[in-house]
């Protein structure tokens, strides 16, 4: 069970720190917003998510994304410390609710190879349980999330 968790952790790991890279230069007109914003692996979201644009290149060679820095205003650096730390708790969030989501899968499979013995009966019906609520948790969360997110980037619009 160790290996099992300790794999599914390096997957998210390794899929985090693939989309850590800041900046991307594409060819000339293929860059846009939607580019310098993508999400990664299991929809996970770069930390950077909602602050990179697309600039040219000084060298000419096509276009740039970067992240935008804050300005001087305290509002300004206030939005660019909350969307990373909500980017952040946005992709945990999504791992508790995969995580539950693999957890509701072995529950069922230890259901139903239970034979009908009483105690391992129970003990997957619990597993499925706590499981489910792991995922209600999640996916809550990930709506918490997101609805912050679009109040802060509404805010700072006005």
């Amino acid at each position: 069970m160790k290996k099992i968790l300790s794999f599914i952790l390096a997957m998210f790991m390794t899929s985090a720190i693939a989309g850590t890279a800041t900046v991307a230069t594409f060819p000339a007109g293929e860059a846009n917003a939607a580019v310098c914003n993508k999400t990664l692996v299991f929809g996970l979201r770069p930390w950077y998510y909602g602050l990179a644009a697309e600039y040219e290149d000084a060298t000419g060679g096509g276009k740039t994304c970067a992240i935008n820095k804050p300005g001087s205003e305290d509002k300004e650096l206030a939005k660019f410390v909350w969307s990373i730390i909500l980017n952040i708790s946005f992709d945990l969030a999504l791992m508790v609710g995969y995580v539950a989501l693999i957890f509701v899968v072995w529950g069922g499979f230890k259901y139903m190879m239970s034979t009908g013995e009483p105690a391992k009966v129970a003990e997957a019906k619990k597993m499925i349980t706590n499981a489910l609520i792991g995922l209600v948790i999640g996916v809550l969360a990930t709506i918490i999330v997101n609805t912050i997110m679009l109040i802060l980037q509404g805010a700072a619009t006005n």
